[in-house]
């Protein structure tokens, strides 16, 4: 079984991001908004990179995510 957040790392790598529950849905960002900070936060530098995509939707999902990194990571608006 899958769990949510590879999902969300695997669309990440993919550079495609489809509005998803992984996305939407606040219970995946209470769970998992620590797991952005592993390997030196990979997950958010990915994020960050995408904001370079030329593709609409790709820029709405990712200024998305990392609004809600912020509002869900304890030093998210420090």
């Amino acid at each position: 079984m899958v769990s949510s957040w590879d999902s969300y790392k695997t669309e990440l790598l993919s550079k495609e991001l489809e509005w998803s529950p992984v996305h939407t849905s606040e219970k995946f960002w209470r769970e998992n908004v620590l797991k952005f900070e592993e390997n030196g936060f990979e997950a958010l530098s990915m994020l960050v990179g995408l904001l370079h995509s030329p593709n609409p939707q790709v820029l709405q999902i990712v200024c998305h995510d990392i609004g809600e990194f912020i509002r869900f990571h304890p030093r998210g608006r420090e």
